[in-house]
């Protein structure tokens, strides 16, 4: 049976370059709110079709495509 997932052109191989880019949260976003860290930073964030929402321990963001901040805590 052949693969069915198996990629037809293996392309250059290299990652493509980002369109947007922009600073998310870190442990320092912990520390400033609840005056500790959580290490290791436990880092999580997700791609929507409009947005990117994402989640550092107890903060979390969100922000649209082009990196405007919609929701974040205060640095």
């Amino acid at each position: 049976m052949p693969d069915l997932v198996a990629q037809r052109d293996a392309g250059s191989g290299e990652m493509p370059t980002p369109s947007t880019t922009f600073e998310g949260l870190s442990n320092q976003d912990n520390f400033a709110l609840y005056g500790g860290r959580v290490n290791p930073p436990d880092t999580n964030g997700a791609v929507g079709p409009n947005h990117y929402v994402q989640t550092v321990n107890l903060v979390w963001g969100v922000w649209d495509k082009s990196g405007t901040k919609l929701f974040a805590p205060p640095r």
